[in-house]
């Protein structure tokens, strides 16, 4: 697959590359990316300024697309269009279970963007939450 990947840091560009397509594990689906949008913390991340990634690193956390691989019990989303979340809860509290995870009672563990692939790539795989069973 075809991905923009920020590879040094800092950076004032990516380098188009093609990238094995990832494999969905346990408890998440694959969407194929329609659009990427450029946020300011791609930029930060980019200048070296903010979150510094392992490298190399697939940018993008506000993207859109279609899930097209959804192994186990969510198979009912394939072909559904998504967003992803920047905040990912525990999983398993009151607010994470009703899918408000930025409420989570545990605290959000994470930023989208901060550890994940982003969508500057064709595919990404995405964590499912428990609200989506």
């Amino acid at each position: 697959m075809i991905a923009a990947v920020l590879t040094e840091l800092p950076a004032t560009t990516l380098q188009v590359v093609d990238l094995p397509e990832p494999l969905v594990g346990p408890g998440q689906v694959l969407v194929r990316v329609h659009a990427c949008g450029i946020c300011g913390t791609d930029l930060h991340v980019m200048a070296g300024e903010s979150y510094r990634p392992g490298l190399p690193f697939v940018l993008g956390h506000e993207f859109v697309g279609t899930v097209v691989a959804a192994p186990g019990d969510a198979g009912d989303w394939l072909g559904r269009r998504v967003v992803p979340t920047l905040f990912m809860g525990c999983g398993s509290c009151p607010p994470c279970l009703a899918g408000d995870e930025r409420l989570c009672e545990l605290g959000a563990r994470v930023i989208g963007v901060l550890g994940h692939s982003g969508g500057f790539a064709a595919y990404v795989p995405y964590r499912r939450l428990n609200s989506w069973k």
